[in-house]
C-alpha cells in the first residue's frame, strides 16, 4: 500500500503554491509593462493629434495645412509621421509623406471625441491609431476679412477627420521578450524554490528521524524506555512525543509490574515446589513399610492440591481482564450465594474455635453481577478471614440493604492489622512474611477479589474498625430498571 508522504505533500504542495503565486505575480507584471508601454505610446500619437489638429487653418477662403509648411525642417514627421486628413464636404484626403499613397482605415468618435484603437499598418505591422473629427482654424484677422467681404464661413461647417497612427510593432517585440524572461524566472525561481524547500523540509523532517532511528535501534531491553527529544524537534510533534513517552512510562510500569508479579510467583511456587520435592527424597531415602508410603504419599497429594490451588488462583487473576464481562451481568440472588458459600467455612471456623455471627437475610438481596465472580471474592474474602482471625477470635458478616447499594461487610478480630489498607490488595502482600501457608493465604486473595469487584462494577474496601479489628466492606450497587 503506497502510505503518504508527509515530504511529498509539502513538496508538492508548496510547489504549486509558489508556481502559482509566481505565475501570478509574472502576469501582474506583464499586464503593467503592457499597460505602461500603451498608454506611453497612446500619449505620444494624441500629442501629435493635439498638434495636427492645430495646424489646420481656413484662410482666403480655403483649407491650408500648416504642417506641410514645416516638413523641411521637421524631418522626423517627414519621414515617419503617419496620418491622414479626410475632407467629409469634398471628400479629399491628405496623407504625410510617409504613407505615401496608402491610407489609413478611416475613423472617429462621436461628438468630437477621439477613439483608439488597435490597426494594421499599410507595411502589415500592427500599430495603434486615433481618430478624431476636427474643425479648421480661423484667426481674428481672416474672420473680420470675410465679414468685409461679405463671404463669412462657419468653420464648423467644414469637417475633417484625422487620424493619426503610431507603430506598435517594437512594442509588442518587447513584449514577446518579456514573456520569455518571466517565463525562464518563472521556471528558475521554480527550481531554486524547489531545492530550497526540499532542504527546508528535509531539516524540518530530520527530527522525525532521529525519533525513527532511535525507536529502530531498540534492544528488546529498551522497548520501554522514553525517547530523547530532539533539541529542534517541531512544536506540533511536541505534544506527540510527548504523549507516546508516557506511553512508553505506563508500558514500563506495566511490565514492572509483571516482572515483579513473576518473580514473586515463582517466589511463592519455590515452597510448595520444594516441599514436595523435600517430600519425594525423604520418602525414596530407604525402604519403608506401607503406611509409611502412605503417609509420604498423603503429604505429597496436599503439598499437590496447596499447588494446584496456587496455579489456578494465578490462573484466574490472570484472566480475568480478559473479555467484557459487563455484558455477561445477570440478576441473581446475593443472600442465597452468600448462604452457600459460608456453610463450607463454618465446620473450618469450629475447628480453630473462632466464634462466628452471621444473621441470614430474611428476604432475598437481588444484585446484578456474575455469579462465579461473586462466589470467587466472597470465598477469597472468607478465606482471608479464616487466615488472619487470631485465635479464639471472631468472624462478624453482617449486611446492609439501602436505595442505592447492598453492604455486604465482614470483620475479624486480628492481633496486628497493618496500617496500610491499600497494600492489603497488592498482589502477594502479606501482613505476616513468616507465614508459609499457600492454601489458606496466597497473598493475591484480595488482588484477585478487587479485579473482579471492579469488572463488575462493585467497590470492594478495606479498613481498620478498631486496633485489634479490621472490615472488608463490599459494596453492590443496586440494578437498573
Amino acid at each position: 500500500m503506497n502510505r503518504p508522504s508527509i515530504r511529498r505533500w509539502l513538496l508538492f504542495r508548496s510547489s504549486v503554491a509558489i508556481a502559482a503565486l509566481l505565475l501570478a505575480l509574472g502576469i501582474a507584471i506583464y499586464f503593467t509593462v503592457k499597460q505602461s508601454m500603451m498608454l506611453a505610446l497612446d500619449d505620444s500619437i494624441s500629442q501629435t493629434a493635439a498638434l495636427l489638429a492645430n495646424q489646420v487653418e481656413l484662410e482666403n477662403e480655403a483649407v491650408i495645412f500648416e504642417w506641410q509648411e514645416g516638413l523641411a525642417t521637421n524631418t522626423t514627421l517627414a519621414a515617419s509621421g503617419l496620418f491622414q486628413f479626410w475632407d467629409e464636404q469634398t471628400g479629399i484626403t491628405t496623407r504625410s509623406p510617409a504613407l505615401a499613397l496608402a491610407d489609413l482605415p478611416k475613423f472617429c468618435g462621436r461628438d468630437h471625441v477621439a477613439l483608439k484603437r488597435n490597426i494594421r499598418l499599410p507595411n502589415g505591422q500592427r500599430g495603434r491609431a486615433i481618430g478624431l473629427r476636427i474643425h479648421p482654424f480661423v484667426i481674428p484677422a481672416e474672420m473680420a476679412r470675410m465679414q468685409k467681404a461679405g463671404r463669412v464661413i462657419d468653420p464648423d461647417s467644414r469637417t475633417f477627420i484625422l487620424v493619426v497612427a503610431g507603430d506598435a510593432e517594437p512594442l509588442y517585440q518587447t513584449l514577446n521578450r518579456l514573456r520569455w524572461i518571466l517565463a525562464a524566472f518563472l521556471l528558475g525561481s521554480l527550481a531554486v524554490g524547489f531545492f530550497i524547500i526540499a532542504r527546508v523540509v528535509r531539516l524540518a523532517l530530520k527530527p522525525i528521524k532521529q525519533l525513527e532511528k532511535q525507536v529502530k535501534n531498540r534492544n528488546e531491553s529498551q522497548v520501554d524506555q522514553a525517547l530523547d527529544l530532539p533539541a529542534h524537534l517541531p512544536a506540533e510533534l511536541i505534544g506527540l512525543a510527548e504523549n507516546f513517552n508516557r506511553l512508553l512510562g505506563r508500558v514500563a510500569g506495566v511490565r514492572e509490574r509483571e516482572f515483579n508479579f513473576v518473580r514473586m510467583v515463582a517466589h511463592e511456587l519455590r515452597t510448595p515446589i520444594a516441599g514436595l520435592r523435600a517430600t519425594t527424597e525423604l520418602a525414596l531415602s530407604k525402604n519403608r513399610e506401607t503406611h509409611e508410603y502412605q503417609e509420604q504419599l498423603t503429604l505429597c497429594h496436599q503439598t499437590a492440591v496447596e499447588l494446584n490451588e496456587l496455579i489456578n488462583r494465578l490462573s484466574s487473576l490472570a484472566k480475568l481482564g480478559q473479555g467484557n464481562i459487563m455484558e455477561s451481568l445477570v440478576k441473581f440472588d446475593f443472600a442465597e450465594l452468600l448462604g452457600g458459600c459460608v456453610s463450607p467455612f463454618i465446620p473450618r471456623f469450629e475447628a480453630q474455635n473462632l466464634r462466628f455471627d452471621h444473621v441470614p437475610s430474611g428476604e432475598p438481596l437481588d444484585v446484578q453481577g456474575d455469579p462465579f465472580l461473586a462466589k470467587l471474592i466472597l470465598n477469597n474474602l472468607l478465606d482471608n478471614a479464616l487466615a488472619y482471625t487470631c485465635p479464639q477470635g471472631e468472624i462478624l458478616i453482617r449486611h446492609e440493604n439501602t436505595a442505592k447499594a447492598t453492604l455486604i461487610q465482614i470483620s475479624n478480630s486480628t492481633r496486628c492489622p497493618p496500617d496500610q489498607t491499600d497494600r492489603w490488595f497488592e498482589p502477594l502482600f502479606r501482613t505476616d512474611p513468616s507465614r508459609q501457608d499457600a492454601v489458606q493465604h496466597l497473598g493475591i486473595g484480595l488482588t484477585l477479589s478487587l479485579n473482579a469487584a471492579n469488572a463488575m462494577g462493585w467497590t470492594l474496601q478495606a479498613r481498620k474498625i478498631a486496633d485489634d479489628r479490621v472490615l472488608l466492606e463490599l459494596r453492590i450497587p443496586k440494578p437498573r430498571a
